[in-house]
Formats: structure tokens, C-alpha cells, sequence
């Protein structure tokens, strides 16, 4: 492991308690906080989400760092906020990230520490405004699969696509199952009015089916790895939290520009207004607009699971939530799945 820290990007997510507190009654930290960490000539950026829920808070701490064993990969992390005073200590890799701060109804701010290999700097920022958005639906999905991939929707035809390890089910706005297919390689998906397209990060290519899962036409991602992908007009994009890019390109796969983004790993998005609307799967049951670089401006956080796909008609808004129940170890029993469908709708 080398000794010196080059962090590329730096995103804090963590998932802090909602509690007004009996020496600070006024301070309610309830919702979505973003904000900026420096370390001397480096800086980045961090994420949270505050739930309501006891005095103890945990979550996601993303960052890129110049060893491979950390490279693109998070860290859980787990703490306490009592008094208006957050504390936090995580050990990974022979190293300890030490975070310490206060928070009040609109702002927070502190320190933090890596031991081991000498970074240490600040934090601060502030509370997200709300996303105007309701929760109006919720189906659960009878799905014997262990991954969602995510889902794409046909307005015209009322008709949701969910891509899962190995087939494609096709549902009904009412949460009922229509049919199944299967595609020469499933991944994210979108729609385009008349075909499918899919990225798979594995993969490393864009490929192009008809609702019947017959396979059309493929060409190289823009990244080798993506992991979302929307239509864009006459043309797609795709997310990379690889390279923390958006890509743009047309349907032969002619590179038209990309630009960064920053805050969290994108794992569905789809166009709103003049920037985007999008969900992470390391940021449990939230959804974010985006402005047009990429940068969070609004949340809503609905549902405690991960977040898979994300598809949107009109004012409504799709996606599907997966979250694993532990059961019960005497007998032994392997976890069990509670995956929803969700429909939202933007006011």
C-alpha cells in the first residue's frame, strides 16, 4: 500500500439520526445535507441523509484512493450524533478515518482525520431543500431473482420492463406481471418509444433489442464501464461512477461530449427539466435532481431499501426498491428479498 493519499474524489454519505435534542431543542437535522471537504491542495465532496430513528447514525463513506484495494470502492461507516455533536470512527486497510463535527438546523461542519496515512482537513455544508414529489403507489414484486437490474417504462402501452439477472418480466402499471423474455444480455435498461437499450458495467457495450428480446444491434459504451443508461431525444447517455462521468451519444454509438458529476454513484436517472432526475444504490431510498452538471439540488427519500432503475412518464416517476430481511438462524436460513415497485408522482 502506498503511503501517500491521492484522493481523486471524496464523498462522506452518511445516514444521521433526526433527534431534537434537550440542550438544543430547536435543532432538527431531519433530510438530505451535502457539502465540501478540503485537505490541504485537495478537496472533494460529501453526501448525507438524515433519518429519524434513535442517536446513532451510519452509512456510506465513498472514496477513490492511489492503492487498488480501495479503488472505486465504500466504506460503512458508522457513528453517533448526541447534542448537536456528530463522532465517527472507521478502521479499513490499516488505516482509521476519523470524523468529528457539530450540526445545527441548517448547517454542519468539523474535521476529519486518515491515520496511517497522514490526511487530515475539513468539512462543511448545509441541509438540501426538499424535492416536490409523493409517494402515490407501492406494489411488491413476486421476483425470484437476487439482482435488479433496474426498469424502463413505455408510456404509450402502460407497460414497465424490469431487467433482473437473467430475463426481462414485463408489468403492467398496476403491478401486474404480463409476460417474461429473455435478452442476449441484460443490464440497466431504457426505452427509446419503440426499442430496449442496455448497459451492463461488465460488459462494457450499449446493446439494442426489440420488446420481444431480440437482439438488434450493439456497440462499445463510451466507458468501459457504465452503469445507467436514459434516452436523451434522438440520443442515449449513460453514468459512469468508474470515471464519474455522464456520456452523451447517438444510437450508432458516435461520442457526443460527456461532463462530470459529483456527490454520489448514479444507478438510474432520466431527463427533468434542464438536468436530471436520479437514484444511487449506495444511497438508500432517496431520489435526487440534478442540475444539467450533474450536482444534486433537491432529495426525497421515500423507502429505507436500495434503489434499482429508475424510469419516468410524465409526472410519474418509477423505481423499485430491494431490501434483504435476515431470517431467523435457528434453523439456519439464508436472507429473504422484499423488492417493491414504486410510483411517485413530481407536484
Amino acid at each position: 500500500m502506498k503511503s501517500i493519499l491521492t484522493i481523486i474524489t471524496f464523498s462522506f454519505i452518511l445516514m444521521i439520526s433526526c433527534v431534537k435534542h434537550d440542550s438544543d431543542p430547536g435543532c432538527e437535522v431531519k433530510g438530505t445535507w451535502m457539502g465540501r471537504w478540503t485537505a490541504g491542495t485537495q478537496e472533494g465532496t460529501w453526501l448525507c441523509n438524515a433519518n429519524n430513528e434513535g442517536t446513532n447514525f451510519g452509512g456510506y463513506v465513498f472514496a477513490w484512493f492511489d492503492f487498488p484495494l480501495l479503488e472505486n470502492h465504500g466504506l460503512v461507516a458508522d457513528g453517533t450524533l448526541r447534542d448537536s455533536q456528530i463522532s465517527l470512527k472507521h478502521y479499513f486497510s490499516g488505516a482509521t478515518i476519523t470524523v468529528k463535527g457539530s450540526v445545527t438546523d441548517s448547517s454542519a461542519s468539523g474535521n476529519f482525520s486518515v491515520s496511517g496515512i497522514g490526511v487530515s482537513g475539513s468539512w462543511q455544508g448545509k441541509k438540501m431543500p426538499m424535492l416536490n414529489i409523493l409517494a402515490t403507489d407501492s406494489f411488491t414484486l413476486d421476483v425470484n431473482e437476487s439482482y435488479i437490474y433496474g426498469l424502463a417504462c413505455d408510456a404509450e402501452r402502460n407497460r414497465l420492463y424490469i431487467a433482473s439477472n437473467n430475463e426481462i418480466m414485463v408489468y403492467g402499471y398496476n403491478g401486474g406481471l404480463i409476460r417474461t423474455f429473455n435478452v442476449v444480455k441484460t443490464g440497466n435498461p431504457c426505452f427509446d418509444g419503440n426499442h430496449l437499450w442496455f448497459c451492463n458495467g461488465s460488459y462494457g457495450k450499449i446493446i439494442e433489442t426489440d420488446t420481444l428480446g431480440n437482439a438488434l444491434s450493439e456497440f462499445q459504451a463510451p466507458n468501459s464501464y457504465s452503469d445507467a443508461i436514459m434516452v436523451d431525444g434522438e440520443n442515449l447517455k449513460v453514468s459512469s461512477g468508474y470515471s464519474r462521468k455522464i456520456y452523451s451519444f447517438s444510437k450508432v454509438g458516435t461520442s457526443l461530449g460527456s461532463h462530470d458529476y459529483a456527490y454520489l454513484n448514479i444507478s438510474g436517472f432520466g431527463k427533468y427539466g434542464n438536468g436530471y432526475l436520479a437514484i444511487s444504490q449506495t444511497f438508500p431510498g432517496t431520489l435526487f435532481s440534478m442540475n444539467s452538471s450533474g450536482v444534486p439540488v433537491r432529495a426525497f427519500r421515500f423507502t429505507n431499501g436500495n434503489l434499482y432503475g429508475l424510469a419516468i412518464d410524465g409526472e410519474d416517476v418509477w423505481c423499485i426498491s430491494q431490501r434483504y430481511i435476515m431470517s431467523s438462524n435457528n434453523p439456519p436460513r439464508p436472507p429473504t428479498t422484499d423488492i417493491k415497485l414504486y410510483k411517485l408522482k413530481l407536484i
